[in-house]
């Protein structure tokens, strides 16, 4: 079903005017001033949930030797900033990644910083409480909507230790509860939750029970995010884009998100 028109026709104008404005170069065809990269470059050595999981980058051509370049490539599905698609977790009768409709990547993204509890809990998982708190600062959560975990768990991303948080038998960071995912679920016509940790589960799960809720309705999760801290907790329509793989489980992804537009197209307050 086609949910986010409004969100599309305004993706579209976007894209429009950027490219009016590549190909007329003209003062007053600028492109947004505001678009967050919420992607993390896809690199070895990065954080992975394994801990051993890579990206082989292997030279194929080269220009001392062929006068162009090009890399061939090796990584998982689940890699960086990434996708998992509804089947990863639902198995047969859920959606592979190809198969997830290119209207419902695209949303108001909803970013809920729950960084302060975070600070006092590395295994903190988000509440409904803290849905309910948002919606009483920013309004009811929008249909068609991309639900965002901000936990500040990003910041650690360039210590791959740090961010796997691996003691005491178990990998400790934060992610979704149950309950949030079930109410926004029964209560709130999302599209997908997203989260900059290494997944929506937080670290010590062992049933995975919010992939297995997310994925078994047939939405999805975009785990690794990154530049949350630039990103309004409203107001911004945020893309994901990911590899449009047969049968894929999941796979890594562009996503940003664009808000404050020249010509009033769309808007949102300035992160922070």
């Amino acid at each position: 079903m086609y949910r986010t028109s409004k969100w599309m026709w305004i993706a579209l104008a976007i894209l429009a005017l950027g490219l009016v404005a590549a190909i007329s170069g003209g003062p007053t065809a600028k492109a947004p001033r505001n678009i967050v990269d919420n992607t993390q470059t896809l690199a070895p050595g990065i954080p992975t949930f394994s801990g051993t999981d890579t990206i082989v980058i292997t030279p194929v051509f080269t220009f001392p030797v062929h006068g162009f370049a090009a890399n061939a490539l090796e990584l998982p599905e689940h890699f960086g900033t990434h996708v998992d698609a509804p089947f990863h977790f639902a198995g047969p009768g859920h959606l592979f990644v190809n198969e997830i409709a290119v209207q419902d990547l695209v949303g108001p993204a909803v970013v809920v910083d729950v960084r302060d509890n975070v600070a006092s809990d590395e295994d903190y998982r988000l509440t409904v409480t803290d849905l309910q708190a948002w919606e009483r600062r920013h309004g009811r959560i929008p249909r068609g909507a991309i639900v965002i975990m901000f936990s500040g768990w990003g910041e650690r991303w360039g210590d791959p230790d740090a961010y796997r948080n691996f003691h005491d038998g178990a990998l400790h960071f934060p992610g979704f509860s149950a309950e949030s995912v079930s109410w926004l679920l029964d209560h709130r016509d999302i599209v997908g939750i997203g989260i900059d940790t290494l997944s929506a589960d937080y670290g010590p799960s062992t049933d995975f029970i919010v992939h297995h809720i997310i994925n078994g309705a047939n939405k999805w999760a975009v785990e690794n995010l990154a530049n949350l801290d630039q990103t309004p907790a409203s107001g911004g329509l945020m893309v994901v884009s990911p590899m449009k793989i047969q049968s894929g489980t999941g796979g890594t992804a562009r996503a940003y998100t664009l808000f404050n537009f020249d010509g009033g197209r769309t808007s949102g307050p300035a992160p922070g």
